[in-house]
């Protein structure tokens, strides 16, 4: 009889571990999505990649996307709005927005402010969340001012606001 009940208990323990252990491995994983602001100074003029070629455009329609149609990337930009990285990917540094861009610098060519501070080595920093960063590529007569200027531009609150506004069909 005590041998029959430890079975039974034993038998509903592992079919609970089984099931409890399912369910885990079905959840979907969390989805990474943040955004990150940036400008770009080449030989001391400001980059504009809001031209639609740099936008990640996907069409309005009702209902989601087969899984193997979509076209999924780390990071990308939407709605015209080209000095907000919206960051997909786990571990997405700034090299990967340069490459998204089709802007291929060498890495001794860019020097970079990060939050205001100047950081070497920047391309392969990971992006984070409401990071600001200035690039400057080539010369740059009025650096310090040029920083100013884009820390005035591409504030947090800015940020916050790009994403509250959604992506492409969203209002």
């Amino acid at each position: 009889m005590v041998k029959t009940l430890g079975l039974l208990l034993a038998s509903v323990m592992l079919i609970a571990g089984v099931y409890y252990f399912r369910q885990q491995s079905q959840k979907p994983a969390q989805e990474i999505h943040y955004h990150a602001g940036y400008e770009v100074y080449k030989d001391g003029a400001l980059q504009d990649f809001s031209d639609l070629k740099y936008m990640d455009m996907e069409p309005c329609v009702e209902g989601e996307k087969e899984e193997e149609e979509k076209e999924e990337h780390d990071l990308d930009l939407h709605d015209g709005i080209g000095n907000v990285a919206h960051v997909h990917g786990e571990g997405v540094t700034w090299r990967k927005l340069f490459e998204y861009l089709k802007q291929d610098y060498p890495d001794a060519s860019v020097t970079a402010y990060m939050n205001g501070v100047k950081l070497d080595q920047v391309l392969d920093k990971k992006m984070d969340a409401y990071d600001r960063g200035v690039f400057f590529v080539g010369e740059d007569s009025e650096q310090q001012k040029h920083i100013d200027e884009s820390m005035q531009r591409i504030t947090k609150d800015y940020i916050v606001r790009i994403e509250k506004k959604g992506e492409s069909c969203t209002k």
